[in-house]
């Protein structure tokens, strides 16, 4: 049998847990069933949690909400900056303070290759 056991949510669908070497076997059945299927299953090995493979539709969800969760954290991290005492220094004035605006050797020598081309054509 494929399924060790089977974990169910509050929402009606449920991660399979099966052992590795039964993925192997049968990898193009368990791609099928996680891409068609809508199944969610996770790969165990030695008893343990290792992976997970889930349909498209749920990663994307899941890069959805880790995003919103990042900039929550963002936003409440500006909040808290804005609230402290002092005065707020505008973010190109501490690049340029930095200087990090200024131009890298490198980044000269590409400009001016870059315009002796332009001036040959």
């Amino acid at each position: 049998m494929l399924i060790s056991h089977r974990v169910t949510f509050n929402d009606g669908g449920s991660v399979k847990r099966i052992k590795t070497n039964k993925a192997r076997d049968e990898f193009g059945s368990v791609v099928n069933r996680v891409a068609y299927g809508k199944e969610r299953i996770i790969l165990q090995r030695r008893n343990k949690d290792m992976a997970a493979m889930i349909p498209m539709e749920d990663l994307r969800l899941l890069e959805r909400l880790i995003e919103a969760e990042e900039d929550r954290i963002d936003l409440e991290k500006v909040r808290k900056a804005m609230a402290e005492p002092g005065e707020n220094v505008p973010y190109e004035q501490v690049r340029k303070e930095l200087g990090l605006d200024a131009v890298s050797p490198g980044d000269e020598a590409r400009s001016q290759k870059g315009a002796k081309h332009a001036a040959k054509g």
